[in-house]
């Protein structure tokens, strides 16, 4: 693109219609190629500039919008499209430029005379540039249309005495979250929809899009000499929202089906849940995602899996707005990472290889089968090391049920496989390996789209889907690297010194890998995925196990139920023991408290005594202590309280492995073992 495109002679003149304004081309100061400005409507200027997406026909556009007189209220910038509609004439014959204009509205802070903790207004600047106090009447409950508060307010006075004009709406809650989300306003005759983009104590910052159109004037050799414009051609401001006001049932086709966009469910972080009634096991959660594209968003599905069993999946939505007549996006797609275990079936002596036999497959009745593999004598020239063939879905042993077939391929020549082709039911998925002991993980991509079910204003309410949309992806997925998980698990009696013992046999599962401190305490996990909590951010909730040590009768003696009696009344221990982790060995029942009830089951336990309370492990962050002996402090599970005798419950272990490939170290203390006196056997 150049300027070659755009004539500056100035010697082309105009012929507006009536009610048009013809906007004069000026060369612009770079980055800026040309200036549109009109004498008459002085309070808009147009700049067009490069841009980067390789369209011919589309240009970098910033301006001043509406307003009047010299002041420009509005700096906004978008996106610029000359139309050539009419093959037989050089050049476009009219224009099309979609602004993207961001207001931000200092709040009123709340007043002690109301009786909310809710700002008690905003402040508007008007088309005469006067800032206006404008009050907000909250609703005591969300309306049917979302609504949380009201307001009303004359602006575009150029004097107390001057009538101006009303400025009103509602600000909404359309996802049903409790914040405002979207403001619908009327000034004078105008109508505008904006999303609340950002929501502080402070301010609010709303969005939205702003069209304008009209002719091209252009010279013979269709280069374009100005743009026309008049004010009935300054479309309707557009901004939509996800909506959780639509109907149960929306309005699908025979072949559809519709999930409706709901209230997300507390704590997942989802702006909101699309669900189907007649097909519970297809839905999805939304969610903003991190890149500057409003039409895309983060998604996590509830799909079938290729046997048709349900399978949580995620990637991400975007929605398309094909349809420029009609307000908010009208059509979806959705590209879903799917996760299947297979678990393996191991050589067995019968045959002459050491190979794995097959896998097992469970179909869409639940029966488990054996799907065994036919291995090649030689990695075949495409990657083949071995084929498989079974039949599923049978009712009974004479129903024909559906053939699976597939072949086992390493593409990389390096011996080990790493991607499977699986055909059932007539498609094909391509699915890429990860090895997990006894089971291998299969990621693969499938695909979804459909259209959206949307509000006058153009706010996303449901999805419709129809199941012949969905298709696997012809290439292979790429499986998520994943974390490496590396613990250390140490006795706390002389924790953090060199004599400190390490505890070997303690168990860790996470994400599907599995694994088992050795002698040295260590055990490591590698390319975790993770699936707890905000998925992929490598922060894990760790739950570590661990039998009772078998020697663990003789390391609790009269000694640990005096102690016990001790934290229980108050009373210091001895400085060789005095700890918090002493004060978590004394809850002997786990109960969150020291009390008598730990101290009589301790002396039973000493004594022989039958009851069902036994010694038991239990493991904390390294991190949440500080200090050494009776000095040490221990984090509780209660946030900003430390462990003591009547608080004992402990924080959850939760440790971010994307940020180090350094051993977390966890401390294990023996329920019942108050002094410390345990030794590995």
């Amino acid at each position: 693109m150049a300027t070659s495109t755009f004539d500056l002679t100035g010697t082309q003149v105009g012929s507006p219609l009536s009610g048009e304004y013809l906007f004069s081309l000026a060369s612009g100061t770079s980055p800026v190629l040309v200036r549109a400005t009109n004498s008459t409507l002085s309070m808009i200027r147009l700049d067009v500039s490069e841009d980067s997406d390789g369209n011919a026909a589309t240009y970098a556009i910033s301006g001043q919008l509406l307003g009047s007189g010299a002041t420009a209220l509005q700096s906004s910038s978008g996106v610029l499209t000359l139309i050539d509609s009419v093959q037989a004439t050089a050049g476009p014959e009219t224009w099309r430029a979609d602004f993207k204009i961001t207001q931000t509205f200092a709040l009123i802070p709340d007043s002690a005379t109301d009786a909310d903790l809710k700002p008690d207004g905003f402040y508007f600047k008007d088309e005469l540039a006067n800032t206006v106090p404008v009050t907000l009447a909250w609703l005591a409950e969300r309306a049917a249309d979302g609504a949380l508060a009201t307001f009303s307010q004359v602006v575009n006075q150029a004097s107390a005495q001057d009538a101006g004009s009303l400025f009103s709406g509602r600000v909404l809650d359309l996802n049903n979250d409790g914040t405002p989300d979207q403001i619908k306003s009327t000034l004078g005759t105008r109508s505008n929809v904006a999303n609340l983009s950002s929501v502080s104590d402070l301010s609010w910052q709303s969005e939205y899009t702003q069209s304008m159109t009209g002719r091209v004037l252009a010279n013979s050799a269709g280069q374009v000499a100005g743009f026309y414009f008049a004010l009935s051609d300054m479309g309707s401001s557009l901004a939509w929202q996800l909506s959780t006001l639509g109907s149960a049932t929306g309005s699908p086709s025979s072949s559809e089906l519709y999930l409706k966009l709901g209230t997300a469910t507390s704590g997942s972080g989802a702006l909101v849940k699309a669900t189907s009634d007649l097909f519970p096991t297809l839905s999805f959660d939304l969610s903003a995602d991190t890149d500057a594209n409003p039409m895309t968003y983060a998604a996590k599905g509830t799909l079938l899996s290729s046997s048709g069993q349900s399978q949580t999946s995620k990637g991400t939505l975007t929605f398309s707005d094909t349809l420029v007549s009609v307000a908010g996006p009208d059509a979806w797609t959705a590209r879903f990472l799917v996760k299947e275990s297979l678990t393996l079936i191991p050589d067995t002596a019968s045959d002459a290889d050491t190979l794995i036999d097959g896998f097992v497959y469970t179909d869409s009745l639940n029966n488990a089968v054996q799907v065994p593999f036919v291995w090649k004598s030689a990695t075949a020239s495409d990657g083949t090391m071995a084929t498989f063939s079974a039949t599923i879905n049978q009712l009974s042993s004479s129903d024909s049920g559906m053939t699976l077939s597939g072949k086992l391929l390493d593409t990389n020549a390096n011996g080990v496989a790493d991607h499977l082709q699986l055909s059932v039911g007539g498609k094909t998925l391509y699915g890429t390996l990860q090895s997990a002991g006894t089971s291998w993980k299969l990621y693969y991509n499938v695909d979804l789209s459909g259209r959206t079910a949307n509000d006058d204003s153009g706010n996303v309410l449901g999805m419709y889907f129809d199941p012949s949309n969905l298709s696997y992806v012809t290439s292979y997925a790429v499986a998520p690297s994943g974390f490496d998980v590396n613990v250390k698990f140490t006795y706390w009696k002389s924790w953090g010194s060199s004599s400190a013992t390490a505890l070997s046999g303690v168990s860790l599962t996470e994400g599907g890998v599995s694994g088992v401190s050795a002698s040295t305490g260590r055990v490591s996990l590698s390319g975790v995925e993770d699936l707890d909590g905000t998925e992929g951010d490598g922060v894990f909730q760790l739950a570590p196990a661990a039998d009772a040590p078998s020697n663990a009768k003789s390391a609790i003696s009269l000694t640990d139920v005096l102690a016990a009696l001790k934290i229980y009344l108050g009373k210091p221990l001895p400085d060789s023991y005095a700890s918090p982790m002493a004060t978590i060995a004394a809850d002997f029942d786990a109960s969150g408290s020291v009390n008598l009830s730990d101290v009589l089951l301790l002396l039973k336990y000493y004594l022989g005594k039958s009851t069902s309370t036994q010694p038991a492990w239990t493991f904390i962050d390294s991190n949440d202590l500080s200090g050494t002996g009776s000095s040490a402090v221990l984090q509780s599970g209660t946030s900003g309280t430390s462990v003591s005798k009547s608080l004992t419950t402990l924080k959850a272990i939760s440790h971010d492995f994307s940020a180090s490939a350094s051993d977390l170290e966890l401390i294990g203390v023996l329920r019942g073992d108050v002094d410390g006196s345990w030794t590995a056997a």
